[in-house]
């Protein structure tokens, strides 16, 4: 069994009443204490984002809400529509952080059976992207079948939120006015002080006062540079892309547009 990943055991009755210890792997969460967490995508519906946390090239997508799955494809639905795909099975929170693979109805997780300790991990649905030892579950091609190829388009490229939501390594940032409005204390002629918004000109001290308005409550590229101290900077994806290189399964090489298996 690999080390780091807590593991669980699944009690099976065999023919006679044996009982048949199975172990089952723990999949990595952002409470696993070895797991390596890193936020993917913003911006996802109703204000959600998610991590991907991942141990032995084992991975799992975690959104804000607490909702889990297994694949990106799983992650990235989640992210676009705000609900689980169809056909899709959220993961389920394991003792000691991580999570249980979904039980496939015959007492059994995801149909695997290792024998001689072997620890193998894959499914369809069921697991993060990834190989585990001795082949890779129904529905994830061997990392040793093939490679992606291919190329993808930058970040700054993309258009709109869900453009830049479609590879992983992008982030969409909103237009909005930012910095730090100057202190109306900063203005020293009546002009000066009224031209910033929620200064006003004390004439009976001579001087400037009030609260001058931040500029996150600017709407609008012309009133956040009326204000002093405050820019505005327009929506934009950024980040460093995925490549079709970084994907080592089929399935999620076939899921990300520019990239082909061969």
């Amino acid at each position: 069994m690999r080390s780091g990943i807590a593991a669980f055991a699944l009690v099976l009755s065999a023919c006679g009443g044996a009982e048949i210890v199975v172990p089952v792997v723990a999949l990595p969460g952002p409470d696993h204490p070895d797991a390596k967490c890193t936020l993917l995508g913003n911006g996802c519906a109703h204000d959600l984002d998610y991590q991907m946390c991942c141990l032995d090239e084992v991975c799992t997508f975690t959104f804000s809400d607490g909702v889990a799955f297994a694949t990106l494809g799983e992650a990235l639905g989640y992210c676009t529509a705000g609900l689980p795909p169809e056909g899709s099975t959220p993961l389920t929170p394991a003792r000691g952080g991580g999570y249980l693979p979904e039980d496939d109805g015959n007492g059994t997780r995801e149909g695997h059976t290792p024998s001689g300790g072997e620890v193998m991990s894959g499914g369809d649905g069921g697991t993060a992207p990834g190989s585990g030892s001795g082949g890779s579950g129904s529905g994830q091609a061997s990392t040793s079948g093939g490679a992606c190829y291919g190329a993808v388009a930058a970040c700054q490229a993309r258009q709109g939120p869900s453009a830049c939501r479609e590879n992983p390594g992008c982030y969409y940032e909103f237009e909005g006015c930012w910095g730090t409005s100057w202190a109306c204390q900063s203005f020293y002629s009546p002009s000066a002080c009224g031209y910033q918004l929620g200064c006003r000109w004390d004439y009976y001290y001579d001087q400037c006062v009030g609260g001058a308005a931040s500029c996150t409550s600017r709407g609008s590229s012309g009133a956040c540079y009326s204000q002093r101290g405050c820019y505005w900077e327009d929506a934009v994806c950024t980040g460093s892309a995925w490549q079709c290189s970084h994907y080592t399964t089929e399935s999620g090489c076939r899921g990300m547009a520019g990239c082909y298996w061969r």
